[in-house]
C-alpha cells in the first residue's frame, strides 16, 4: 500500500481492522521517508504509526520490519520511537557501505563560479550518466532551468521532481536507464526505489 492510500482510504482501515488477528507482519519499505521526507515531500509517511494504531485499536501491533539504506542515528531513534521498536533490534549491515564512492568538496567564491564548474564537469563527462541534485523545481538554478540550459547545450537531459505525473517520472527513469538520457537534474524525489547501477557522477 502507499502511505497516501493508508491516509485517505477509511474502508481499507476498516477491512484491515476486521482481520487484524491474521496480520502477523507489517513491512515499511524506505522507512527513512518517515523522518526525512515526511514533513514536506510525502507527508502521509508520518501517518503510518497512527494508521496502525487505528487498525489495531491501540492494542498489540504485529511485528514491524522497517527497511532502509539511508538512516542517520537521529532518524533511527525517531523510527524506533514511532513504531515501538527496541533499539537492540536494529540490524545494520556493513555491506551497505559503498567504499568505492569518491566525494569531493569544492569551495567557490560565488554562484557563477559554481555554474562554470558544473558545466565543465558535465562537458568532461559528456558520455557518462550524471545525476545532479538541486533543492528547487522552478526558477533560477532549478531542475527546470538547468535542464533546459543543458538541452540547449546539446546534452541529453531532463528534469525530475515530485510534481511530475507518474507517467512522466517513469518515462524519465526508463530513458535514463536505457541511456537515451545522460543527465538528470533532480530534487530528492529521484532516488526512492530507483536502481541504475551505471550512474557515474
Amino acid at each position: 500500500l502507499s502511505p497516501e492510500r493508508m491516509g485517505t482510504d477509511g474502508f481499507l482501515e476498516y477491512v484491515l481492522g476486521a482481520i487484524q488477528e491474521r496480520i502477523k507482519l507489517v513491512v515499511v519499505d524506505e522507512a527513512h521517508c518517515i523522518s526525512q521526507w515526511g514533513p514536506d515531500f510525502r507527508p502521509f509517511y508520518q501517518e503510518i504509526p497512527a494508521f496502525l494504531d487505528n487498525v489495531f485499536e491501540g492494542g498489540q501491533r504485529p511485528r514491524i520490519l522497517g527497511l532502509t539504506a539511508t538512516l542517520c542515528p537521529k532518524d533511527v531513534s525517531q523510527i524506533c520511537s514511532d513504531f515501538a521498536i527496541d533499539p537492540d533490534h536494529v540490524i545494520r549491515d556493513d555491506r551497505m557501505l559503498r567504499h568505492e564512492i569518491n566525494l569531493r568538496v569544492r569551495k567557490v567564491a560565488n554562484e557563477d563560479e559554481k555554474d562554470a564548474l558544473l558545466w565543465q564537469a558535465l562537458e568532461d563527462h559528456r558520455s557518462e550518466k550524471i545525476l545532479i541534485y538541486l533543492d528547487r523545481r522552478e526558477g533560477k538554478r532549478s531542475v527546470t532551468s538547468l535542464s533546459e540550459m543543458a538541452v540547449a547545450k546539446g546534452f541529453k537531459a531532463a528534469r525530475f521532481h515530485g510534481q511530475l505525473s507518474s507517467d512522466e517520472k517513469l518515462d524519465i527513469i526508463h530513458r535514463f536507464k536505457s541511456g537515451d538520457l545522460r543527465v538528470v537534474f533532480a530534487t530528492s524525489a529521484f532516488g526512492m526505489g530507483i536502481d541504475i547501477p551505471d550512474i557515474r557522477g
